[in-house]
């Protein structure tokens, strides 16, 4: 029978359901948190969390360890966001909310079947309340026969696997864009020739538009916010518009000027770069500047994208909540001096591999994107049954 039908055949028998609580096994995290808050890249124990984050860093720590491994696998679960990983090596922990899920019998589940299971859980936590043994543990999750399971399994591993390779890939050309970011601008201490920014440019701030002014029509507008989640170093076209009569009223970049977004959550995102390469005049809103320039507008982009850029910057952001830059403290900021011909060469090589990640149609983002669109949709066609 093949393996669609099989699954086909279980949808129309229905199936019996256990609650999670009487599929898993849980325990507290107490023996496995880490007492370090000191953690540095080579040190032999990995500290995670069960959210995005995952791996927070490395500690020196070596006891005290959850020996988690290939063959001796957990869910790790964070009780406040239900949030969930799954771990095969060892490793300690940072939060106290956190539990290690286990089988209370293999003659039942796969926890991998589980893990995959989870994932389609539709469960919104709406109070910072701890969730596994109240709510999240109730749930109920069908009763597979095991062949099934495995079967299940392999498929999704192996649709998932295609997904990581693309993440493997594009951390690699990560690295490689940093690697050519230090190598491109170099470092302030290097004995190479440097100039302030303020020496060959002006920060223009800009002004007003309101999110409710945009439109899908007239004259290009980027607002702040768009840096920071629709733009990417460079664009040619904006994805927002405002009234022309409106827009006049307005600051604007000029084909060549680079927009900055000078506030943000983080240090790390103050001023994000997107160099302005369309044919007219764009708008720009406050909490944004434009930076004039006579550098080739890639070069002087990307710079704001270096090591160079971001050590210096990190001496003169402001603010508590939300982090700020100045004009006048940009302007103090130093960036190597290149010819033009080197600028423009920079430039272009810098964009090339930065294309390969991100390119809306072709790029690696876009492509793993596509395929974690596909993984889900497979995984939750598989995973949807109907109660016996």
């Amino acid at each position: 029978m093949s393996f669609m039908r099989n699954i086909q055949d279980l949808r129309s028998a229905g199936l019996d359901y256990l609650t999670l609580d009487q599929a898993l096994t849980y325990e507290q995290p107490t023996s496995y948190l880490v007492k370090s808050t000191s953690y540095e890249n080579g040190l032999p124990t990995p500290v995670l969390t069960a959210g995005q984050t995952f791996i927070l860093g490395y500690t020196a720590e070596t006891q005290g360890v959850y020996m988690a491994s290939e063959q001796n696998p957990v869910i790790i679960f964070d009780d406040f966001t239900t949030a969930f990983k799954w771990v095969d090596f060892p490793f300690k922990v940072k939060s106290s909310a956190m539990k290690m899920l286990r089988l209370r019998d293999p003659s039942k589940f796969r926890l991998r079947f589980i893990y995959y299971w989870m994932q389609t859980c539709r469960f919104s936590p709406t109070q910072h309340v701890r969730h596994w043994i109240s709510q999240y543990s109730k749930l109920a999750i069908p009763l597979v026969p095991l062949d099934v399971q495995d079967d299940v399994i392999s498929r999704l591993d192996k649709l998932a696997s295609l997904g990581q390779a693309l993440e493997a890939e594009l951390k690699l050309r990560q690295k490689q864009l940093e690697a050519l970011l230090d190598l491109f601008y170099g470092d302030i201490d290097s004995g190479q020739p440097f100039d302030e920014l303020g020496s060959v440019g002006v920060f223009i701030r800009g002004n007003g538009m309101l999110k409710d002014t945009l439109k899908n029509e007239g004259m290009p507008a980027i607002h702040y916010g768009q840096v920071h989640t629709l733009y990417g170093t460079a664009t040619s076209e904006t994805q927002s518009f405002v009234d022309p009569s409106y827009g006049i009223k307005l600051r604007q970049a000029n084909p060549g000027d680079v927009i900055l977004a000078t506030t943000a959550e983080d240090i790390q995102g103050v001023a994000k770069p997107c160099a302005w390469l369309g044919s007219v005049p764009a708008a720009v809103s406050g909490d944004a500047y434009i930076f004039r320039t006579t550098l080739d507008p890639l070069f002087a982009a990307y710079f704001f994208k270096s090591r160079t850029f971001q050590n210096q910057k990190a001496l003169l952001v402001t603010g508590t909540k939300v982090k700020r830059i100045s004009g006048e403290m940009l302007s103090k900021v130093r960036i190597p001096m290149r010819t033009s011909q080197k600028q423009e060469e920079i430039g272009k090589a810098l964009a090339s591999v930065e294309s390969l990640m991100s390119d809306a149609n072709h790029g690696l983002e876009a492509e793993l994107r596509l395929r974690k669109d596909q993984f889900a949709y497979y995984r939750d066609s598989l995973l949807t049954f109907e109660r016996a």
